[in-house]
């Protein structure tokens, strides 16, 4: 299946005069992660450098289903603990498609009760 997906390495410098410290893990983006300096022997290379990578995956959607994406995207912002496995990010993905989502949402709503 062709996705649009793609990924990134950037580098990031500081001025000479200070210090630098690369990103704290907590404070980048979820897309990003620290990576290893460029070798000394790349051309590319600066002193005052540290590189990131990152994937990114196009995904458009409109309607309920992005709703649900919002929501589940929102949970993972409030609670990035939650979300560090894969088969448990699907079954939450799945618990908000069922309970937004014209399937079964009607079994969670108040008045179906």
């Amino acid at each position: 299946m062709n996705i649009d997906s793609w990924h990134i390495v950037m580098r990031m410098e500081s001025p000479k005069d200070s210090p630098c410290d690369p990103i704290a893990p907590p404070d980048l983006p979820h897309s990003l992660h620290a990576f290893r300096r460029m070798p000394k022997t790349d051309p590319q290379d600066m002193e005052y450098s540290y590189t990131y990578r990152g994937g990114f995956w196009n995904y458009f959607s409109m309607g309920m289903d992005a709703q649900v994406s919002y929501a589940f995207h929102s949970q993972r912002k409030l609670h990035p603990e939650k979300f560090k496995n894969q088969l448990s990010n699907q079954k939450t993905y799945l618990k908000l498609a069922c309970t937004q989502g014209w399937f079964c949402a009607s079994l969670f709503h108040p008045m179906s009760r």
